[in-house]
């Protein structure tokens, strides 16, 4: 391990410590950070190590056949031929895994920078026709299983068994990430199809939607990643990552959800920051909250997830004879995805979400969607009592 961490150092090449065990061991501060040469956890009984590393510091094929070199055995897993598009490079074959063994095994989990935030991704284990080298055991494979994305971290130094190495500097939040790092693609052979079989009407109202949209989007995901609450993409904004892989004008907002759990009363305020501007509140903290805020014309609406016990829910709620609603979707887990070069988050199992509330023809555009009516997956729920109006509907200067 020292030999590697040394040629890794001396070709200049960032290497940090990623393996869940030992990162979770560190989190729990069950083991020592000191310089105590005695083997507590390097000397794991799976004999596997698991290190990040960044593309564009083994770029040069040197560097990595300077590694190869020092190992009896390696193996080098490719990036998807049909991903490489969308990785803003111009090679025609890239690293994903690398797999070193000489005693111990060393798994090198590539990450690639993609999007405008320049988010971290890294693809599946894909021997892609080749023999599994015998050493590779999957079943204690951290990473790999799935294509995944991170949003960019800082390292740290810490000494672990004597030896010097860099780990994620904020490891709970790190491992917060791998919960649900999963990477979904869009649509983007349908994207394709899409717009040219329905061509926009209005180009520039499209374009000035979509980059007022974009800008929404950015900040939304800064103000409230700096608070540490996640959201996901909803209604027509998801609708639009999928089908189109980009905004779709026709639902002239921008949606999120978040779940009840993640809400904090923080999240109005720091949103509603002279970027946004609060327009609307509706329902209560614990019943059918949501909240809209606007920016150049463009209205952004957040509502707040609820979970029963099969199934999750938002609200709604019409202003004038205070009918409530409830919008009923498959329970899901969050995964990550890239839209318009901002990394977010959405239902791994989106078409059900999609189909839930669009109907199996989500993929024709409609254009007369009407939110109280036009859902196949609203219903009733009750009203709010006269009383409740001025706490459940509440209208803001804009």
């Amino acid at each position: 391990l020292q030999k590697f961490l040394n040629i890794s150092n001396l070709n200049q090449i960032e290497v940090f410590l990623i393996g869940l065990n030992i990162l979770e061991s560190v989190d729990k501060n069950t083991i020592s950070r000191t310089g105590d040469r005695s083997c507590q956890f390097l000397c794991h009984p799976t004999n596997l190590i698991t290190f990040g590393i960044y593309y564009d510091t083994i770029s040069n094929q040197t560097k990595v056949t300077e590694l190869n070199k020092h190992m009896f055995n390696s193996t080098i897993t490719n990036v998807n031929n049909a991903t490489l598009p969308y990785l803003n490079t111009n090679e025609t074959v890239l690293p994903a895994h690398i797999f070193l063994y000489r005693g111990i095994i060393l798994h090198l989990v590539v990450f690639h920078k993609r999007g405008e935030e320049q988010f971290l991704w890294t693809d599946k284990i894909d021997f892609q026709g080749l023999k599994k080298p015998h050493f590779v055991n999957l079943n204690f494979v951290n990473y790999g299983q799935f294509p995944a994305a991170f949003d960019y971290f800082e390292n740290s130094v810490f000494i672990l068994d004597g030896i010097k190495l860099l780990h994620p500097s904020n490891i709970p939040l790190f491992l917060q990430q791998v919960e649900h790092s999963q990477f979904v693609e869009c649509n983007h052979s349908y994207a394709q199809i899409h717009r040219s079989k329905y061509p926009m009407k209005d180009p520039q109202t499209a374009a000035n939607f979509s980059s007022t949209g974009k800008l929404i989007l950015k900040h939304v995901k800064k103000t409230l990643d700096h608070i540490n609450v996640p959201f996901q993409l909803n209604g027509g904004t998801l609708l639009g990552w999928y089908r189109q892989c980009e905004l779709d004008y026709q639902m002239k907002d921008v949606d999120i959800e978040i779940f009840h759990k993640d809400y904090t009363r923080k999240i109005p305020s720091a949103l509603d920051n002279g970027t946004l501007h609060k327009m609307y509140r509706f329902g209560k903290e614990n019943d059918s909250l949501e909240f809209s805020f606007s920016f150049n014309s463009v209205k952004l609406d957040i509502f707040i997830v609820y979970e029963d016990s099969d199934y999750f829910w938002v609200g709604g709620v019409e202003t004038g004879n205070l009918q409530k609603y409830k919008f009923i979707y498959p329970k899901y887990s969050p995964c990550r995805a890239e839209f318009i070069g901002v990394l977010v988050r959405v239902p791994c199992d989106v078409l059900s979400s999609l189909k839930t509330n669009y109907g199996d023809n989500f993929l024709v555009p409609t254009y007369d969607f009407q939110w109280a009516s036009s859902p196949t997956n609203i219903f009733k729920n009750g009203g709010w009592k006269e009383s409740e109006r001025n706490e459940v509907v509440q209208i803001f200067d804009i």
